[in-house]
């Protein structure tokens, strides 16, 4: 379900981008594990009006971490303390046309992974 009508979109020049993705991520092994993650992307992508736009991304998920700190079998991981955590990305994006068929792309990223105090 879009949240946005035909008329508005053609207004805003907006066209939505949605997606879900699972991922796994590989920290350092033997101490940190691996993440696996289910992410919701949301990119609301504007009609570009010029050979230059930008856009951004953000999305929210949940993970499972397989090897969180503990006392004796894995004191060496101080990064997480829970096997569940709540990913959260934000992502701004810098387009440039340099013709019909290529696009130049230059994108900054953050990424925080959170416990949210889930003991």
């Amino acid at each position: 379900m879009d949240f946005i009508n035909p008329k508005s979109m053609g207004l805003l020049f907006l066209l939505p981008k949605k997606w879900v993705q699972f991922y796994i991520c590989q920290f350092y092994p033997s101490i940190h594990g691996h993440a696996y993650s289910l992410m919701y992307f949301i990119e609301p992508v504007f009609k570009p009006q010029s050979r230059f736009f930008l856009t951004y991304r953000g999305a929210i998920g949940i993970s499972y971490l397989n090897s969180p700190f503990h006392p004796l079998l894995n004191p060496l991981n101080l990064f997480y303390s829970s096997h569940l955590s709540f990913p959260l990305q934000i992502t701004l994006i810098a387009n440039y046309t340099l013709n019909n068929n290529l696009l130049f792309t230059l994108s900054g990223q953050y990424n925080q992974i959170t416990n949210e105090g889930i003991k």
